[in-house]
């Protein structure tokens, strides 16, 4: 089973200091993101339905596919370090 990325660690480093790194939970924006974009899938769906050569089957696909991009995202790691400070990006 897939499960949606549910917190993002983020740290900030520099010469002189370190911060602490802060935890974001992203999981409790999801619910928010799906009822913003509820209207969109249904514009979207009605479009899929009147356009020529496209179909509903088609639509669903996208819909699969854009949940299993942002699923995805889970694990991902970026650190970018410069000769001043350093950003350390971490999505569990």
């Amino acid at each position: 089973m897939k499960i949606l990325p549910l917190f993002a660690r983020v740290q900030f480093q520099r010469e002189s200091s370190r911060w602490p790194a802060l935890w974001l939970p992203i999981g409790l924006a999801w619910p928010i993101v799906l009822l913003l974009c509820a209207p969109l899938l249904v514009l979207g769906y009605v479009f899929a339905q009147l356009a020529r050569g496209y179909s509903s089957a088609r639509y669903l696909e996208l819909c699969a596919s854009l949940y299993a991009l942002l699923c995805a995202a889970r694990g991902t790691q970026v650190d970018v370090r410069g000769p001043h400070a350093a950003i350390s990006v971490s999505i569990r």
